[in-house]
């Protein structure tokens, strides 16, 4: 699963990652902890779908970077702005760009 190889990826590039099975898991998580950055895929099954769903991230989360990736053809091209999210990756990529677009997002000031 995707989920499984970026987070060994990242680990691997020296990120501390940590994993939700879906939003619930993921609210939980960020009432819990506070966390510098939000990778999340666009659709996740069984949770709010979309735009909806980066935007209750966003206001759980707070002013981090939230990222998104998508493998969704939307039938026309959308925008991180549009989605309430700080970037976005169409699927596939390449696992680089990601590694350091993540790290460049860290070492900036507040971007959200």
């Amino acid at each position: 699963m995707l989920r499984e190889v970026l987070a060994e990826r990242l680990a691997f590039e020296g990120f501390a990652v940590a994993m939700a099975e879906g939003d619930p898991q993921a609210h939980l998580l960020l009432r819990e902890r506070r966390f510098d950055l939000i990778l999340t895929d666009l659709f996740v099954p069984s949770t709010e779908r979309g735009a909806a769903r980066i935007s209750a991230l966003r206001e759980a989360a707070g002013p981090i970077p939230l990222v998104v990736m998508t493998g969704t053809w939307l039938g026309r091209q959308i925008t991180a702005e549009e989605l309430g999210a700080t970037d976005l990756f169409f699927k596939p990529f390449n696992s680089e760009d990601l590694v350091a677009r993540l790290a460049d997002l860290l070492r900036s000031p507040l971007v959200t």
